[in-house]
């Protein structure tokens, strides 16, 4: 699959004609998974603290199969932090539904939760954090290789 960052994962540290460099860590993809996973890259990290590099394995987007599902979501403990998200389930509980079972009502509710979008403007999207954490990491990373040389 190759790799992107520094080209060896592990130094004795040790300085001139004494000093070796390997590359023993490594990341193995099967045919199968790089299908999958068809975005994915494997990263040599730089580390401060050991002699070996961590290797960063980002997945990219999955291949969508035929037929999924649409993707559900999940209540997220951070939403707990915020007063409006009682106040958003407390509407949602008190809201009239059509007749049914308790579970056919809530999942009618549900349906029409704002909960996600709420969530997108209150605190941003996390994916989007994440990857500029992950941009800025990469940034810095070149920044100390290209000291190192």
């Amino acid at each position: 699959m190759g790799y992107r960052g520094y080209e060896f994962t592990w130094d004795n540290n040790r300085i001139r004609t004494t000093n070796v460099q390997e590359r023993l860590n490594k990341a193995l993809a099967s045919p199968k998974w790089s299908d999958w996973f068809p975005n994915s890259r494997f990263t040599h990290l730089l580390s401060p603290i050991s002699d070996h590099l961590p290797i960063l394995i980002e997945m990219g987007r999955q291949k969508p199969a035929q037929g999924r599902k649409k993707r559900q979501h999940r209540f997220e403990e951070k939403w707990l932090m915020d007063p409006e998200c009682e106040y958003m389930v407390r509407n949602l509980r008190d809201q009239n539904t059509a007749q049914g079972g308790p579970m056919y009502r809530l999942t009618e509710k549900l349906k029409h939760c704002q909960m996600v979008h709420w969530s997108k403007q209150k605190f941003g999207g996390v994916q989007g954090q994440v990857k500029a954490r992950l941009d800025t990491i990469e940034a810095l990373n070149t920044t100390i290789e290209m000291g190192n040389t």
